[in-house]
Protein backbone atom coordinates (compact mmCIF):
# COMPACT_ATOMS: atom_id res chain seq x y z
CA UNK A 1 0.00 0.00 0.00
CA UNK A 2 1.01 3.72 -0.65
CA UNK A 3 0.03 6.72 0.94
CA UNK A 4 -0.75 8.07 -1.62
CA UNK A 5 -3.44 5.15 -2.59
CA UNK A 6 -5.77 6.41 0.62
CA UNK A 7 -7.92 8.93 0.11
CA UNK A 8 -7.56 12.44 1.61
CA UNK A 9 -10.18 11.99 4.38
CA UNK A 10 -7.71 9.13 5.26
CA UNK A 11 -4.57 10.45 4.60
CA UNK A 12 -5.18 13.53 7.03
CA UNK A 13 -6.36 11.34 9.80
CA UNK A 14 -3.58 8.72 9.95
CA UNK A 15 -1.16 11.86 9.45
CA UNK A 16 -3.11 13.56 12.91
CA UNK A 17 -2.72 9.92 14.60
CA UNK A 18 1.04 9.19 13.94
CA UNK A 19 1.97 12.86 14.50
CA UNK A 20 0.10 12.31 17.86
CA UNK A 21 2.19 8.93 18.75
CA UNK A 22 5.45 10.80 17.19
CA UNK A 23 4.33 13.51 20.24
CA UNK A 24 4.42 10.98 22.66
CA UNK A 25 7.21 9.52 22.65
CA UNK A 26 9.86 12.68 21.66
CA UNK A 27 9.38 13.47 18.37
CA UNK A 28 8.71 12.98 14.63
CA UNK A 29 12.79 12.07 14.93
CA UNK A 30 12.48 9.75 17.74
CA UNK A 31 9.10 7.87 16.06
CA UNK A 32 10.95 7.33 12.78
CA UNK A 33 14.48 5.82 14.31
CA UNK A 34 12.31 3.14 16.60
CA UNK A 35 10.55 1.88 12.87
CA UNK A 36 14.43 1.63 12.06
CA UNK A 37 15.31 0.00 15.35
CA UNK A 38 12.64 -2.67 14.78
CA UNK A 39 13.48 -2.97 10.70
CA UNK A 40 16.99 -3.65 12.07
CA UNK A 41 15.69 -6.58 14.23
CA UNK A 42 13.34 -7.91 12.07
CA UNK A 43 9.11 -8.59 13.09
CA UNK A 44 9.87 -11.41 14.28
CA UNK A 45 11.19 -10.04 17.58
CA UNK A 46 7.43 -9.88 18.62
CA UNK A 47 7.71 -13.80 19.25
CA UNK A 48 10.22 -13.70 21.63
CA UNK A 49 9.70 -14.79 25.16
CA UNK A 50 10.81 -11.46 26.80
CA UNK A 51 7.18 -9.83 25.15
CA UNK A 52 9.69 -6.74 25.22
CA UNK A 53 12.35 -4.96 22.75
CA UNK A 54 14.35 -1.98 23.65
CA UNK A 55 14.65 0.85 21.47
CA UNK A 56 17.81 4.02 21.63
CA UNK A 57 14.81 5.71 22.78
CA UNK A 58 12.68 3.69 24.94
CA UNK A 59 10.67 0.31 24.93
CA UNK A 60 7.85 -1.62 23.71
CA UNK A 61 6.43 -4.22 25.37
CA UNK A 62 2.97 -6.28 24.60
CA UNK A 63 0.89 -8.44 26.54
CA UNK A 64 1.43 -11.90 25.70
CA UNK A 65 4.22 -13.97 23.77
CA UNK A 66 3.05 -14.50 20.33
CA UNK A 67 4.12 -18.27 18.48
CA UNK A 68 5.83 -18.11 15.45
CA UNK A 69 3.04 -20.11 13.74
CA UNK A 70 0.74 -17.18 14.61
CA UNK A 71 2.77 -15.04 13.35
CA UNK A 72 3.89 -16.55 10.05
CA UNK A 73 0.06 -16.25 9.79
CA UNK A 74 0.07 -12.78 10.77
CA UNK A 75 2.47 -11.86 7.87
CA UNK A 76 0.05 -13.20 5.41
CA UNK A 77 -2.46 -11.23 6.50
CA UNK A 78 -0.68 -8.16 6.54
CA UNK A 79 -0.04 -8.33 2.82
CA UNK A 80 -3.82 -8.12 2.64
CA UNK A 81 -5.25 -4.95 1.63
CA UNK A 82 -9.23 -5.14 2.81
CA UNK A 83 -10.60 -8.58 3.49
CA UNK A 84 -8.44 -11.06 4.57
CA UNK A 85 -11.08 -13.89 4.05
CA UNK A 86 -11.02 -13.52 0.30
CA UNK A 87 -10.53 -16.25 -1.82
CA UNK A 88 -9.02 -18.43 1.24
CA UNK A 89 -10.02 -22.00 1.13
CA UNK A 90 -11.83 -22.90 4.57
CA UNK A 91 -9.26 -24.71 6.24
CA UNK A 92 -7.32 -21.44 5.94
CA UNK A 93 -10.06 -18.94 6.66
CA UNK A 94 -10.06 -21.13 9.97
CA UNK A 95 -6.67 -21.05 10.74
CA UNK A 96 -6.63 -17.14 9.94
CA UNK A 97 -9.63 -16.73 12.03
CA UNK A 98 -7.85 -18.59 15.01
CA UNK A 99 -4.53 -16.23 14.12
CA UNK A 100 -7.35 -13.04 14.92
CA UNK A 101 -8.64 -14.10 18.24
CA UNK A 102 -5.54 -14.89 19.12
CA UNK A 103 -3.86 -11.46 18.72
CA UNK A 104 -7.20 -9.54 19.48
CA UNK A 105 -6.25 -9.21 23.18
CA UNK A 106 -2.90 -8.88 22.40
CA UNK A 107 -2.03 -4.73 23.77
CA UNK A 108 1.16 -3.21 22.35
CA UNK A 109 2.42 -0.41 24.78
CA UNK A 110 5.46 2.14 23.44
CA UNK A 111 6.98 4.34 26.06
CA UNK A 112 10.37 7.03 25.58
CA UNK A 113 13.24 6.32 27.60
CA UNK A 114 12.95 9.63 29.38
CA UNK A 115 9.17 10.16 30.69
CA UNK A 116 9.92 14.43 29.77
CA UNK A 117 9.21 12.86 25.72
CA UNK A 118 5.79 12.27 26.81
CA UNK A 119 3.99 9.70 27.75
CA UNK A 120 4.13 7.41 25.45
CA UNK A 121 0.98 5.46 23.13
CA UNK A 122 -0.16 2.08 22.79
CA UNK A 123 -1.56 0.11 20.14
CA UNK A 124 -3.76 -2.97 18.82
CA UNK A 125 -3.03 -5.41 16.20
CA UNK A 126 -6.32 -6.27 15.76
CA UNK A 127 -9.01 -3.79 14.81
CA UNK A 128 -13.25 -4.87 14.69
CA UNK A 129 -15.51 -2.37 13.54
CA UNK A 130 -19.41 -2.63 14.54
CA UNK A 131 -19.69 -5.07 11.19
CA UNK A 132 -18.04 -7.53 13.01
CA UNK A 133 -15.15 -7.58 10.42
CA UNK A 134 -11.58 -7.59 11.29
CA UNK A 135 -8.75 -6.47 10.35
CA UNK A 136 -4.70 -6.06 11.01
CA UNK A 137 -4.26 -2.36 12.61
CA UNK A 138 -2.51 -0.33 9.79
CA UNK A 139 -0.58 1.64 12.90
CA UNK A 140 0.77 -1.78 13.35
CA UNK A 141 1.47 -2.07 9.98
CA UNK A 142 3.16 0.86 9.71
CA UNK A 143 5.14 0.66 12.58
CA UNK A 144 6.25 -3.28 12.07
CA UNK A 145 5.90 -3.97 8.39
CA UNK A 146 5.57 -1.07 5.80
CA UNK A 147 8.75 0.37 4.43
CA UNK A 148 9.98 3.74 7.08
CA UNK A 149 9.22 5.95 3.42
CA UNK A 150 5.40 5.41 4.09
CA UNK A 151 5.44 6.89 7.54
CA UNK A 152 8.01 9.36 6.80
CA UNK A 153 5.15 10.56 3.93
CA UNK A 154 2.11 10.33 6.58
CA UNK A 155 4.36 12.55 9.05
CA UNK A 156 5.13 15.21 6.37
CA UNK A 157 1.22 15.19 4.82
CA UNK A 158 0.67 18.63 4.36
CA UNK A 159 -3.29 19.03 4.25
Amino acid sequence: MNFTDLSEKNRKQLHEEILSHAQNIGGKNAFLQMIEDIRENGAGLLSEKSTAFRFDGGNISWSKSIYKDTLALLFEAVKVDGDMFDGLKPKKQKSTLNMLKTLKPVIIRVKPKNMKDGEGFTLSIVETDLKDNATISLMFKIIFFYPIGFAKEALAYDQ
